[in-house]
């Protein structure tokens, strides 16, 4: 399996962003354990799933693993880096400019957008 990834950081925190469709399958907690490790892996506090909207108001669906392979459903710092990877890729709308809609297992998510 071959995963296309980018690193960020947000307050302390490193992430790993992956960009998937749908019927992407994703790794199984062993295999996310093996990504996250500093020593052979990628390393990574939590990686960052994006996937198409399941919301027509929402311009993505969020997942998000820790390096022990478990999911949950939300980070804080996490989200600020989906919302500005989502807005560096040039996918958040013009009349987006100060917020953007996601969604997560947790629900709906509004992020905040700093103007650059």
């Amino acid at each position: 399996m071959t995963l296309h990834f980018i690193k960020m950081h947000g307050l302390g925190n490193d992430f790993a962003v992956i960009e998937a469709h749908h019927d992407d399958p994703l790794p199984d907690a062993r295999t996310w354990r093996a990504i996250a490790d500093r020593h052979t892996g990628i390393g990574f506090d939590q990686a960052l799933v994006i996937l198409p909207p399941r919301n027509a108001d929402t311009i993505a669906f969020y997942r998000i693993f820790n390096a022990d392979g478990g999911e949950v459903e939300q980070c804080g710092n996490g989200v600020r880096c989906v919302a500005e990877w989502l807005r560096l890729s040039g996918r958040v709308p013009a009349h987006s400019i100060d917020s953007v809609s996601l969604e997560s297992s947790s629900g709906l998510i509004e992020a905040r957008l700093d103007r650059k």
